[in-house]
């Protein structure tokens, strides 16, 4: 009985323990900021300031921001907070910090609805130590928000199997979920196709419910119209949309091509790569040490995969999970894998590998009456604990670089030496404080200069120069900022990134290095 009281605490000590593994370090671990977040952050800025985006256009439903466009969910969830803690890191961090929080408890109270409670637990701790969760948990990167409202929206679903109003939140849910990406257009209505069907095979919906089911319904087809108003403008069906409380704005580029049937095998051959190895090429999505779910996980999936697609014939809870995983499946054949693009698919696939976890065990029961499932929670205890070591040391300095770490430090460098310009100018010095008024970047992200130098909303919309218009918009100049090559910067101060060698063009500069960032100072402004 004892034992029996205890494991009922077990499920929020875990919550616990999954909640700070993601908390601690948040606003320097990673250090720096990666360039899509940046960009988040400088969107939920500028709406905050005068409710318009860096392009000028009121409350979008999808940012112009680089030319093709980013996803607008995080920057509004941002909002509060970058009023509050104004243009910061943790700004943009924190609400994709409390959607994974919240990912915790609704992902177990599914897989206990479907499974049961010990498959509940085993599931909720293997989230809470997955190594892709928490790795993404702890920065802003937009897309990462889907996983969130994916769970959300299959919690209230199956809930809302027994007390109809709960539909309503789900349709929420999965309407809001088609704001976190893009590719969520493809796996939502997917999604709720096959949740839809299996319910009437499974006789879960009721004539007396129509009501509720055709509300949700009703409710899901008003959240999405603004993306399907986007969609018409951005195959100029119609015109962009400006009014004087939201925009439908015409993209400068298309990423339409990113989703589509050619090149499938080449496409699956990529996939089936990177879920082999557990990685791509990007370090911050992953670690490669420990892959996106402990490669000891790989062994259990492909039979959780076999039991919950078994339990479709039989009519069981445990096809609502096959289906789940089988409507992100297609993002492996339709688009170039990633580890954020297929997100979709990995919280399936850590509910797949527990199901498959504790039916190993069970067997091995049956086979030799020893109890396996103990043993394996303390492998699952090692690979986590050496994880955890590993991030938030070796992992903390190899992300570094990606995260451009220093160029803070190295903005406000620049600004102290054109506030000395600035404050030293006179008739006879005047040629020497325009130069030192012109400041020259090569090889860094104009999102990050947005970022840590806080430009002004009006200044960088009225200032801003762009090359031509592309997928990859970037500009030649905005404010006092001019995006040059080493040898278009004459005498002027220039930021630099460090991996890129500047020695040769920059011989007679001063160097002062940030980390992964350097300022070049000419011998004549120093």
């Amino acid at each position: 009985m004892k034992n029996r009281h205890s494991l009922s605490y077990l499920p929020v000590v875990l919550i616990i323990m999954g909640i700070a593994v993601r908390t601690v370090g948040l606003g320097f671990i990673p250090e720096g900021v990666n360039q899509d977040e940046a960009f988040a952050a400088y969107e939920a800025y500028c709406l905050a300031h005068d409710g318009m985006d860096s392009w000028g256009y009121v409350y979008p439903v999808y940012f112009i921001s680089w030319g093709s466009g980013m996803n607008v969910l995080l920057s509004y969830l941002a909002i509060p907070w970058v009023k509050f803690l104004g243009l910061d890191v943790l700004s943009v961090r924190i609400p994709m910090l409390i959607a994974s929080c919240l990912t915790l408890p609704a992902f177990y109270g599914v897989m206990r609805k479907l499974f049961g409670e010990k498959t509940g637990q085993v599931a909720l701790f293997l989230l809470c130590i997955n190594p892709w969760h928490i790795t993404m948990s702890r920065w802003g990167l937009e897309a990462n928000l889907a996983p969130a409202f994916l769970t959300f929206g299959l919690y209230f679903f199956l809930k809302g199997e027994e007390h109809p109003l709960y539909l309503i939140l789900s349709a929420v849910t999965y309407g809001i979920c088609l704001y976190t990406y893009a590719l969520m257009w493809l796996v939502v209505p997917l999604t709720l196709l096959f949740q839809f069907i299996y319910a009437l095979y499974r006789r879960k919906i009721k004539r007396s419910d129509g009501r509720i089911w055709l509300l949700s319904a009703g409710i899901l087809f008003i959240l999405a119209l603004p993306l399907i108003l986007f969609v018409l403008v951005n195959t100029d069906k119609v015109q962009e949309i400006r009014t004087s409380f939201f925009s439908v704005p015409h993209l400068k580029g298309q990423r339409m091509n990113e989703v589509s049937v050619y090149g499938i095998g080449e496409k699956l051959h990529n996939s089936l790569y990177i879920l082999f190895h557990q990685a791509d090429s990007e370090i911050q999505n992953g670690t490669r040490q420990y892959g996106l779910y402990y490669y000891i996980s790989m062994v259990f999936i492909p039979v959780g995969i076999v039991i919950c697609g078994m339990g479709i014939r039989k009519k069981a809870d445990s096809g609502v999970l096959f289906l789940t995983w089988a409507a992100a499946v297609p993002l492996l054949a339709l688009t170039t894998v990633m580890v954020q693009r297929i997100n979709a698919l990995h919280i399936p696939m850590i509910a797949l590998g527990a199901v498959g976890l504790v039916t190993v065990c069970e067997w091995m029961y049956k086979l030799i009456r020893r109890q396996a499932l103990p043993v394996m929670m303390g492998v699952y205890i090692v690979l986590f604990v050496c994880f955890t070591g590993y991030y938030f040391t070796e992992y903390r300095d190899q992300v570094a670089v990606n995260f451009q770490a220093g160029l803070g430090d190295a903005v406000q460098r620049v600004n102290e030496l054109v506030q000395d310009g600035t404050e030293s100018r006179t008739e006879e010095n005047v040629d020497q404080y325009e130069q030192k008024q012109m400041i020259s970047v090569c090889g860094l992200f104009f999102s990050r200069i947005l970022f840590y130098d806080k430009v002004s909303p009006e200044e960088y919309r009225s200032t801003v120069v762009w090359n031509e218009e592309s997928g990859f918009m970037t500009p030649k100049s905005f404010g006092k900022w001019r995006f040059d090559s080493p040898s278009d910067t004459s005498d002027r101060i220039v930021l630099t990134d460090i991996p890129i060698s500047y020695d040769a063009a920059f011989r007679d500069h001063i160097r002062e290095e940030y980390k992964w960032s350097a300022v070049m100072i000419p011998p004549a402004i120093e």
